[in-house]
């Protein structure tokens, strides 16, 4: 990856989750998370990316590991303390700008530096301490994940 897709593109899926989260405010899943906890998992992971490249900047590897951002009692806090699901949407586009910045603003060492990742899924594991690509990895943010949870929120009822 040499050239990152502009503001609008990496912002899209994250600003969809936001918009889609709006009209599933009043969902409440059987199972899984409310779309005021997707939005908060979305903005919990920004911040961990964030800091993981502010390691790399300083010259360190830092590792990647989403297990705070996965935690239904994180997720659920921040989203609580928001106190609507249109207010957590807005956090999500706030995050998503801020977030989508900082990434092209990174030097070339900094998205080519290899982090020991983990990744979490629904209590097992899809990556555990495989070394990633760092900007990879945030790009992905953008567009792959956040486009699954776009989908996900998505599903939600909205009556």
């Amino acid at each position: 990856m040499t050239e990152l897709p502009g503001l609008d593109e990496l912002t899209a899926n994250q600003y969809a989750v936001a918009d889609a989260a709006e009209v599933a405010a009043n969902a409440s899943p059987a199972s899984g998370w409310s779309a005021g906890q997707v939005c908060a998992h979305l903005i919990l992971n920004n911040g961990l990316f964030v800091e993981v490249a502010r390691e790399a900047q300083r010259g360190h590897v830092a590792p990647y590991d989403n297990e705070r951002a996965v935690a239904d009692d994180a997720t659920s806090a921040l989203a609580a303390a928001a106190g609507s699901t249109a207010q957590i949407a807005e956090w999500l586009r706030q995050s998503a700008a801020g977030y989508a910045g900082f990434l092209v603003g990174l030097d070339q060492r900094v998205l080519d530096t290899q982090v020991p990742t983990t990744i979490r899924h629904e209590g097992g594991f899809m990556v555990e301490g495989d070394d990633r690509r760092l900007g990879d990895l945030m790009l992905g943010q953008l567009t792959f994940h956040a486009g699954m949870h776009l989908e996900q929120v998505r599903a939600l009822p909205t009556d």
